[in-house]
C-alpha cells in the first residue's frame, strides 16, 4: 500500500475508531468503589471531615459543631501508551495485526483507573488523619489537640468466614466520631481477590452452612441458617495480588472510600506525517493515547481490611 497522506489518514482513522470502540465497551469496576471528581487544573485540594454534624432540636441558641477538616492536595499525573507500525509493514500491506492491537490498547486505557485503584489499596497510603488508610490506630480526634482514643479498620487475622464477617461488620458499625456518636457505617460491598471468590459467594448466597463449615464448632449438629444471605454485594478484583486479603466498603453514599481525580480522559493520538521525526528517522508510524488523572483515599471509616498474610 502506498503511504500517501490520504491512505494514512484512512488507515489511522480506522485504528482510532477501533480504539474508541474498545474503550467505550471496556468493563471496569472502579466506579463501584470510588468517587469520580473532575479536575480543572494541575492539582485539587480536598477537606475531608472527621464527622458530619447531625440535626438537633433547636433549643436556645444554635450550637456550632466546629466540624474539623484536614486539607489534602492531590496532584494529577500524566499517563501514556504508545506503539508503532514499521513503514515497511504499510508498504507491504501487512496491517491485519494492528486492528486488534489498537482494540486491546483501547481496552487497557479504559482499565487505567482499575489498575491504579488496586495498587492504591495494596500500597495503603497515609490518609487525612495522619496514619495509613488501613490502620489499627486511627485517632478519634484528628485535631491533635488532645490525646484521643483510637480505632482500627485493619483486622489482619480474620480469614473469610461467617464468624469473621460478623466480627468485621460489627467493628465497622461501631466506628465513632469525636463526639462519641456512631458514623452510621453499613458495609455494603465485599471486595475479594479471585482466590476468595468461592468463599465470598458461599457466604452471600448459601441458605445453610453444614456443621464445621465457616468456623462452626464440632459440637454443632445439623445445618446452620445463613443469617448473612444477601447482606452485601461482592466485587471480585482480578488485579489484587494478595490471595487471602479481603475488604469491606460502605459504598452507598456520595463519597466512597477511594477517589478518582480526572483531569483528561484517555485520548487517541498519532504521528504519521512524513515530516514527523519518528517517520523520517526510524521509518515508523506511531500512535497511542495519553491522559491525566490522580488517585487517592478518602475517609478511612468507610473501608476496612481483613485477612491473613498481609
Amino acid at each position: 500500500m502506498d503511504p500517501t497522506p490520504a491512505a494514512l489518514q484512512v488507515f489511522f482513522t480506522g485504528l482510532k475508531n477501533l480504539w474508541y470502540q474498545a474503550y467505550s465497551m471496556g468493563e471496569v469496576w472502579y466506579n463501584k468503589v470510588s468517587t469520580m471528581v473532575p479536575s480543572e487544573t494541575e492539582l485539587e485540594t480536598y477537606g475531608w471531615m472527621d464527622r458530619l454534624p447531625a440535626m438537633r432540636q433547636w433549643v436556645g441558641p444554635r450550637q456550632n459543631n466546629s466540624v474539623l477538616t484536614q486539607p489534602r492536595i492531590v496532584t494529577n499525573v500524566d499517563w501514556e501508551q504508545t506503539t508503532s507500525i514499521p513503514r515497511n509493514k504499510f508498504l507491504d500491506d501487512k496491517l491485519n495485526l494492528f486492528g486488534p492491537i489498537s482494540q486491546e490498547m483501547g481496552r487497557q486505557a479504559k482499565k487505567l483507573h482499575d489498575y491504579q485503584l488496586a495498587s492504591l489499596l495494596e500500597s495503603n497510603p497515609v490518609g487525612f488523619d495522619g496514619v495509613t488508610f488501613f490502620s489499627t490506630a486511627h485517632p478519634t480526634d484528628t485535631s491533635g489537640s488532645i490525646v484521643s482514643t483510637t480505632q482500627s479498620n485493619d483486622l489482619q487475622t480474620l480469614a473469610l468466614n461467617a464468624s469473621a464477617y460478623a466480627q468485621a461488620r460489627a467493628a465497622m458499625r461501631n466506628f465513632q466520631g469525636r463526639d462519641g456518636k456512631p458514623f452510621g457505617v453499613l458495609p455494603s460491598l465485599m471486595i475479594v481477590p479471585p482466590a476468595l471468590e468461592e468463599s465470598a459467594l458461599q457466604l452471600r448466597n448459601a441458605e445453610f452452612f453444614a456443621p464445621q463449615t465457616f468456623g462452626n464448632s464440632a459440637t454443632n449438629v445439623g445445618a446452620t441458617t445463613n443469617i448473612w444471605k444477601n447482606a452485601f454485594e461482592i466485587l471480585v478484583v482480578p488485579e489484587l495480588t494478595r490471595p487471602k486479603v479481603w475488604y469491606l466498603f460502605d459504598a452507598r453514599g456520595f463519597v466512597k472510600p477511594l477517589l478518582v481525580q480526572n483531569r483528561q480522559a484517555p485520548m487517541f493520538v498519532s504521528l504519521v506525517n512524513p515530516n514527523d521525526p519518528n517517520v523520517f528517522w526510524q521509518k515508523e508510524y506511531t500512535w497511542g493515547a495519553d491522559s491525566r488523572s490522580a488517585y487517592d483515599v478518602t475517609i478511612w471509616f468507610l473501608a476496612a481490611r481483613f485477612g491473613i498474610a498481609l
